[in-house]
């Protein structure tokens, strides 16, 4: 039988121990809680059609699936590809942003030398407008996360001791500091003016995790820091962060008043839409680097964790919506049952059907130029194309049972900020 289009003709919908397909009659398995689809024909695939693109959109998904299946055939077909960043990796975003950090020098230096050498009391007023935009405009460093739970070396030694571990695999450096909140996220950083490295782990993904897809994350991450991703990363998003501060302040404090607004139209509008048209060149210009590091970094996370728990952890990151909808259901409940409990039992109930759908379901995601992360289904695939790897990094029951023991101040803090939030919407 063909294959109908998911979402497209299919609005049936599942019944409550109903063990066939309305569509090809074949048997399908209901598990209650989750989505009842038929693998054979994909019924249901897909509970909410599609949304409609237009035919602009729909030739940019094109050109960015063609960009990405090429990328990951690249890197997968080879049977030793480097984790080592590329000489020309985003060479045109770097050449992109260096007008961006000249046009802040050139504000600066102009201003002062307008205030110190100035004939004339406007043109000093006017070095200290130019030096007011360059100090406000300027690139700011990132800094720690506001309500999360800091862990160093000396609160977390079993944990740090597993980072060590990793870190010996990737050849990276290890962070000084992980940092523990609510997102269904990690990520590496570095941060302040001396560019301290830090993780962070998010709660809810790190519960959804089995072990070996928690040591695959760690190895991913660590990846960052051993290709120096963030260290290029600095100069291109230093320049996006400018840009971003540009156009807001070209999109304040014209809009009221009649004069106001004929100077906002005249003047701010033309120059906030160079402003965002030239940030939209940027992103685009260093998005196929980004994936490209991303592709790496998980080819880490497979070395680290093997390959079963790097396709684990992937697996992991498709199942943020069940997450979201054990933690709203613990927030709901009056007697407030423990949320990250509640999560463990979602994610060990969920069939194999589910997590073949939520594979299935990535297929159909489809891609943007300007995207920083490849789509889930392409970095599934990269791991598949490659020969199987043994995990290189291991921890026995004992060992994660004390890593959970310094970590669960961070994660209860995380549950009550999580629910909180969830809370709110009620």
């Amino acid at each position: 039988m063909p294959r109908t289009r998911p979402g497209r003709g299919c609005h049936n919908r599942p019944v409550p121990g109903e063990t066939s397909c309305p569509q090809c009659s074949a048997p399908v398995e209901h598990n209650p809680g989750f989505v009842t689809w038929c693998p054979g024909c994909e019924w249901n695939l897909l509970p909410a059609p599609p949304r409609k693109v237009t035919r602009l959109l729909a030739l940019e998904h094109r050109l960015a699936d063609g960009m990405a299946e090429r990328l990951v055939s690249g890197v997968g077909g080879r049977r030793r590809e480097s984790t080592r960043p590329r000489l020309l990796d985003g060479i045109i975003a770097h050449l992109l942003a260096l007008p961006v950090h000249m046009a802040t020098l050139g504000f600066a230096a102009g201003g002062l030398w307008l205030v110190v050498l100035g004939g004339n009391w406007p043109l000093r007023v006017l070095g200290v407008v130019l030096l007011v935009v360059a100090v406000g405009t300027r690139p700011h460093f990132s800094k720690e996360p506001k309500r999360a739970i800091r862990l160093t070396a000396d609160s977390a030694p079993q944990l740090f001791d597993l980072l060590t571990s990793v870190a010996s695999v990737t050849e990276a450096p290890i962070p000084g500091a992980v940092v523990i909140n609510a997102q269904f996220n990690a990520w590496a950083q570095r941060v302040g003016w001396r560019r301290r490295r830090i993780m962070g782990i998010g709660a809810p993904l790190w519960q959804a995790a089995p072990p070996q897809a928690r040591i695959a994350l760690l190895g991913h991450e660590l990846g960052h820091f051993a290709h120096g991703d963030l260290a290029r990363g600095l100069w291109v998003g230093s320049a996006l962060d400018t840009l971003a501060r540009w156009r807001s302040a070209l999109s304040n404090g014209w809009s009221t008043g009649s004069i106001q607004r004929v100077i906002g139209v005249l003047v701010f509008v033309p120059l906030r839409s160079v402003v965002a048209g030239y940030a939209a060149l940027l992103e685009r210009a260093n998005a196929p680097s980004h994936r490209r590091q991303e592709h790496l970094a998980d080819l880490d996370a497979a070395r680290v964790g093997g390959s079963a728990g790097a396709l684990a952890l992937l697996d992991a990151m498709l199942a943020g919506n069940s997450v979201q909808v054990a933690i709203t259901r613990a927030a709901a409940r009056a007697d407030r049952p423990d949320v990250w409990q509640t999560v463990r039992e979602q994610i060990d109930a969920t069939p194999l059907t589910e997590i073949e759908r939520r594979r299935r379901a990535a297929e159909l995601e489809r891609s943007r130029i300007d995207d920083t992360h490849p789509r889930t289904a392409l970095r599934i695939r990269l791991i598949q194309l490659r020969p199987a790897l043994e995990p290189a990094v291991f921890r026995d029951p004992g060992a994660w049972a004390r890593i959970d023991a310094e970590m669960s101040a961070g994660i209860a803090a995380a549950g009550r900020l999580a629910t909180e939030q969830v809370s709110y919407q009620f």
